[in-house]
């Protein structure tokens, strides 16, 4: 026992706390696989400029997840997507008690970084998690970040690098059909719930008058930090869900070779323009596999921006393309999402 909490210190140590300091392995800059429990060494609130990650339990309520006495905030705990391999990960419960005047409080728990100093363009973050259930009670969070301090507000973390969708209503429990389910803004689990790879039909949870419930198995996520070049930052895992279930994070990792770490699926189902010559105007259409907010942008040759409009999340989109005033010849159309890009090439006639 002595030996395993040792070398949980040292772990956490020389992967965590002190993750900002030179490292032994130059091109990874954090490094949290939880195989050991870390949350004795972790601060409860954040004082702004701390070196230590930050469990915060901003709600305060109970769990009713489990008839054990589990902690309210972010807790270690057995993958609950693979029963058959020795791996922990940290878990946090939106499934809470009751609270007065409410059917349904309130869920934040704040997952927070020490300071990474991201030293070049090519780092990235990178990460596993699973919703336990889905699409009923499909657990969401968001990814922020903070170029300020580690307070857990959205003043400081006010860029968000993933989102994840939660279950908000549904027309039919206990469908396995997304279309019978709406969610938040974000990443629906397993690509919409069509990558068998992260997802599995749970016979616990399958009453012979409905179709059941899917178990969710840890799926890979990642983003580029590029733009963070030369800053220190702070990174946050939010699970901000209202009575869902259970969520998992693991593997936490900011390195320059985040690409090869996880597999992206491609987002952009449909995207093309019409006429393709344009004189005037044409219509761009696109169709998502999940809802996405990102922007269109066309440049020409030379690599000029000729224009650039805001996309709001959803799964379907058209935008009419004033071609007007451009001159003739060669243009590309990008949309670029949270986690995806396409480009298609028109004539300007």
């Amino acid at each position: 026992m002595k030996t395993t909490v040792l070398f949980g210190l040292l772990l956490f140590i020389a992967t965590g706390a002190f993750a900002q300091k030179p490292r032994s392995i130059p091109d990874t800059l954090l490094q949290e696989s939880f195989a050991a429990d870390p949350s004795e060494f972790m601060l409860s609130q954040a004082s702004g400029d701390d070196v230590q990650w930050v469990n915060y339990d901003m709600d305060g309520f109970a769990s009713l997840c489990s008839d054990e006495d589990i902690p309210t905030g972010w807790y270690w705990e057995a993958d609950l997507g693979d029963s058959t391999v020795d791996n922990f990960a940290y878990t946090s419960c939106s499934f809470l008690t009751t609270q007065t005047g409410s059917n349904h409080p309130i869920n934040r728990n704040w997952l927070i970084t020490p300071p990474i100093a991201i030293t070049d363009s090519t780092f990235g973050l990178t990460w596993r998690s699973l919703s336990l259930q889905g699409p009923l009670y499909l657990d969401g969070y968001h990814v922020l970040l903070s170029t300020t301090s580690n307070f857990p507000t959205a003043t400081s973390f006010a860029d968000t690098l993933f989102s994840a969708a939660e279950m908000l209503s549904f027309d039919q429990p206990y469908s396995l059909d997304v279309e019978d389910y709406s969610f938040s803004p974000g990443y629906i689990h397993g690509n919409n719930y069509t990558d068998f790879n992260y997802f599995f039909l749970d016979p616990v949870f399958s009453p012979p008058q409905y179709d059941g419930l899917y178990h969710g198995k840890m799926e890979p996520h990642g983003v580029s930090l590029k733009q963070y070049a030369n800053t220190t930052v702070y990174i946050a895992f939010l699970h901000d869900s209202d009575n869902d279930f259970l969520l998992q994070i693991d593997d936490i990792v900011v390195s320059s070779d985040y690409t090869s770490r996880v597999e992206m699926p491609d987002n952009v189902l449909k995207f093309n323009i019409l006429p393709n010559a344009v004189r005037d105007a044409a219509v761009v259409k696109w169709q998502l596999g999940f809802a996405e907010s990102g922007y269109l942008q066309v440049t020409n040759l030379n690599g000029q921006t000729m224009l650039r409009e805001p996309v709001e999340s959803r799964r379907e989109g058209a935008f009419r393309l004033d071609a007007g005033s451009f001159a003739p010849g060669i243009y590309y159309c990008t949309l670029q999402t949270e986690r995806a890009q396409k480009t298609v090439r028109f004539v300007k006639l």
